[in-house]
């Protein structure tokens, strides 16, 4: 160990004068240090605070709270160790579930705790945000707006509203920590700092596996603000973030293997094409909603038909156009290379490339991503007005505006959220075929006993998706629900066509055919199952025997 750090602290040396010679600002020195921390954090709790008044939404909630039953016990040893172990909702990140489980041990199932310790990790990393931009560049009145941005966002009303995607907020507690450490460890370069960039670094990681471009976002901070670049030869540099990108590709590994053994990457050869032209697309989604945060929704249906090769072709020189510019201005607008390659690098897992689920976008992709650009534009705006007469009141004149329009529409965003019935009735009106939006309407509707409502909406997002097992699964239950089994028995048949290991179609099957007083269709599935599923007879049989007439025999 003491020859790795007699190595690499010539890299800190280098750096070091530059840190004590960084511009001090009012906010160190003066009585109202805690003004603007403060304002930022109360302006975010406002805008968010709706969030406190909103119930769980069916997509997703009831696989990560409602009902799983390691999260419903609590803290508990063997809880505890399912968290580490559990590759549930096709992720291995120990410490969201064990987040969960600290919430229902706190607040039971009131869904106002869980969103309030949502909305407290939140603040918390728009908090740490600003110290780090601050000890960075010692600006901070930039700093705090570049940390607006991040807090109130519409963008980042998902990862905030949504209970199942805490996730978020704890990766980007964990990084923000981490890059503060690393402010630290580049200032004095010890291994006691290091081990601390890679504890936050691993923390990250463990919450979700989106953080493995930490390492990368490391290098451009060596290339602004710290400037380390200049000063030190960049194989060094790379060396010095050695253990961190292991942990990064071990973890890319681990989420790979995990995620297709769930089925949810789409790993067809043939497809690559259209992934690749639709994530060059979402990179420009995003700015665009960024920019003009209006229509959002909680699910944007992937839709392979929209992905041509002229529009795929425009996105990527739009791309390369932009990074071009960055790349030309690096040494007198430093901060746009090091903004655009911070949105770049971190939106990369999750743009599409390795397409995973049945999104083709989706809002919470941005929470650490739109950091990059946020301070690009916020250090681009103080520069140009850096020589204009009036330069504060200009920059108010430029920002307050801004800042006012963010927050009313957060706040609009966060009813959105108040219900599931709310969100993707939304959701539906603002994209088009959506059948996921569809089909969790169905759900919502049938938790609540209104079945008519419910087969309607399966019925459309059957409609625009007929081969969308889960719509025909839950169309089979709707049916069977209202009375109407032979319905049922055509749905699940045909949710077993589309996927023919699905075990609880078989069984539901089975049942619903008694139920519809076909004993010999019952069989003929039974025996099918049993064949398929021999360790599954005995639950099947007990499952259906309440549903045979008295002087039946079956099988």
């Amino acid at each position: 160990m003491r020859v790795f750090w007699t190595k690499w602290r010539p890299v800190g040396a280098a750096n070091r004068g530059r840190w004590r010679n960084l511009p001090k600002s009012k906010f160190a020195s003066n009585s109202g240090r805690f003004f603007l921390p403060f304002a930022l954090l109360a302006a975010a709790a406002w805008g968010l605070s709706g969030i406190l008044g909103n119930g769980f939404i069916e997509l997703d909630d009831h696989g990560y709270v409602l009902e799983n039953s390691h999260v419903l016990g609590g803290v508990k040893p063997e809880n505890i160790q399912w968290a580490f172990v559990s590759t549930e909702m096709s992720n291995w990140h120990p410490l969201t579930w064990l987040s969960h489980q600290v919430d229902v041990q706190l607040f039971g199932l009131d869904p106002a705790g869980h969103h309030g310790m949502s909305l407290l990790l939140h603040l918390i990393t728009t908090l740490f945000l600003f110290l780090f931009l601050h000890r960075l560049t010692g600006s901070e009145w930039k700093s705090a707006a570049a940390s607006f941005l991040f807090a109130i966002h519409p963008l980042h009303v998902e990862s905030v509203a949504w209970v199942a995607e805490r996730k978020d907020l704890l990766c980007g507690l964990f990084w923000a920590l981490g890059l503060l450490a690393y402010t630290h460890y580049a200032a004095s370069p010890s291994p006691r700092r290091y081990v601390k960039v890679c504890v936050f670094f691993l923390l990250a990681l463990l919450s979700k596996p989106m953080a493995v471009t930490f390492p990368v976002v490391l290098l451009l901070l060596d290339f602004w603000p710290l400037g380390r670049l200049d000063k030190v030869p960049f194989r060094l540099l790379l060396r010095e973030k050695g253990p961190l990108i292991l942990l990064s590709c071990a973890s890319a590994l681990l989420t790979y293997v995990i995620q297709r053994k769930g089925g949810a990457v789409d790993i067809d050869p043939g497809s690559f094409i259209i992934n690749a032209g639709n994530a060059l697309n979402s990179y420009l989604f995003y700015l665009k909603k960024m920019i003009w945060p209006v229509d959002l929704a909680a699910f944007y249906p992937f839709d392979p038909s929209s992905v041509t090769i002229s529009r795929g072709a425009l996105s990527l020189a739009v791309l390369v156009g932009i990074t071009a510019v960055a790349v030309g201005q690096r040494k007198k607008k430093p901060y746009l290379l090091f903004g655009w390659g911070w949105y770049i690098v971190t939106l990369f897992p999750v743009a599409g490339f390795v397409r995973t689920g049945m999104q083709g976008a989706a809002d919470r992709y941005t929470y650490l991503p739109l950091i990059g650009p946020f301070v690009a534009v916020v250090w681009m705006v103080a520069d140009f007005t850096r020589r204009a007469p009036f330069r504060q009141q200009l920059r108010v004149l430029i920002t307050l505006p801004v800042a006012v329009a963010l927050f009313l529409a957060t706040r609009m965003e966060v009813r959105y959220w108040r219900t599931t019935e709310m969100l993707f009735s939304r959701a539906v009106a603002v994209t088009e075929n959506n059948w996921v939006a569809h089909h969790v309407l169905g759900l919502s509707f049938q938790r609540r006993g209104f079945f008519g409502e419910a087969i309607g909406e399966y019925r459309q997002s059957i409609q625009l998706q007929p081969a969308y097992a889960a719509a025909w699964f839950n169309l089979g239950n709707a049916y069977g629900a209202s009375g109407n089994y032979r319905e049922a028995v055509t749905a699940y048949r045909q949710t077993l066509n589309l996927s023919p290991a699905d075990t609880d179609a078989s069984m539901r099957l089975v049942i619903a055919s008694v139920q519809a007083g076909d004993l010999e269709g019952a069989r003929i599935e039974y025996r099918r199952f049993s064949t398929v599923f021999p360790d599954a007879v005995t639950d099947v049989l007990g499952t259906v025997r309440p549903f045979l007439p008295r002087d039946a025999v079956f099988p």
